[in-house]
């Protein structure tokens, strides 16, 4: 019986979630042909028309917005993270970025 080839890990990022940042940054130290050994995919929560979309196709999308205390906690956790490993951290100046183009951007390329 023939093998089935192996298939590559899948690795979700977000381009909005500063963890993936920290854990994308940490695994191309660790493994610097990242993108070729991992199937990086994006992960966001769709904005209102993809949403429609998505459900009109018959999909649903399971995805809660955070409390203000855990996204604060966020804040200082990954603030912490980043300065016990040296790298500078600044958080986007823009009040609500719409996150669909850069993950659809990624899923183009």
């Amino acid at each position: 019986m023939a093998r089935r080839p192996i298939k590559p890990p899948k690795l979700y990022f977000s381009f909005r979630s500063p963890y993936s940042w920290l854990t994308l940054r940490r695994l191309r130290d660790a493994v610097p042909n990242v993108m070729d050994v991992f199937d990086v995919m994006p992960y966001w929560d769709p904005d209102e028309r993809t949403s429609r979309e998505l459900a009109q196709a018959g999909g649903e999308f399971h995805y809660a917005q955070m409390s203000r205390a855990k996204h604060l906690y966020i804040l200082m956790d990954t603030k912490r993270l980043a300065q016990a490993e040296g790298i500078p951290m600044a958080w986007p100046i823009d009040v609500d970025p719409f996150w669909e183009l850069p993950h659809l951007g990624w899923l183009r390329a």
